[in-house]
């Protein structure tokens, strides 16, 4: 995804001064810093801050921490977009493997990156490349003040409705399903 915004960092708020104390005072800067760092969870997932000191983080901590900085910055037009796709071999290499070890062609997912008018911005990481053409369910603009814990909601209420909706999906519970996810994500991480 092309990544062709970029202005200064110069508000005095909590967000843009992390990234100025590590030498950041431009916005371009700021998302190739985030998608250089590793892409692992952040040990407290509604603080997305911890992404800037334990240098890691998922497309969820990483691109609200960009939209915040944005939102900072008085750039309303950068937003934070939540995708809900099909994941698989093909647009996430890696969780193949756990997918037929389960019998299940695809395990919906959902991803945020950010966008500026038709400009999607994808920090996730430099290793970590979602091509979801062809395998998208749903996208929708979502606060950078939304919590993991409404996320996580929203992404079960999504795989409650495929398992009641797919024959594969319905051979497992709920929290067979959430599982099955977690292991998709680890054998990216």
């Amino acid at each position: 995804m092309a990544q062709e915004i970029d202005f200064s960092l110069s508000s005095p708020q909590p967000v843009t001064q992390a990234f100025a104390a590590a030498g950041i005072t431009r916005f371009a800067d700021a998302v190739t810093y985030v998608r250089k760092l590793r892409y692992g969870r952040i040990s407290q997932r509604n603080n997305c801050m911890l992404v800037l000191t334990e240098q890691r983080g998922t497309c969820s901590s990483k691109h609200q921490l960009l939209a915040l900085l944005a939102v900072e910055n008085d750039r309303p037009d950068i937003q934070l977009v939540e995708l809900l796709f099909r994941m698989n071999e093909r647009n996430v290499p890696g969780t193949g493997a756990v997918l037929a070890r389960h019998n299940l062609p695809y395990m919906p997912e959902a991803h945020n990156y950010l966008r500026a008018g038709d400009t999607l911005i994808d920090a996730t990481s430099e290793n970590v490349r979602i091509d979801y053409e062809g395998d998208k369910i749903s996208e929708i603009v979502i606060s950078p003040h939304r919590t993991t814990e409404e996320k996580m909601a929203a992404h079960r209420t999504a795989l409650e409705h495929w398992r009641n909706s797919h024959a594969q999906a319905a051979a497992y519970t709920l929290n067979e399903l959430y599982t099955i996810r977690e292991s998709c994500i680890a054998a990216i991480a």
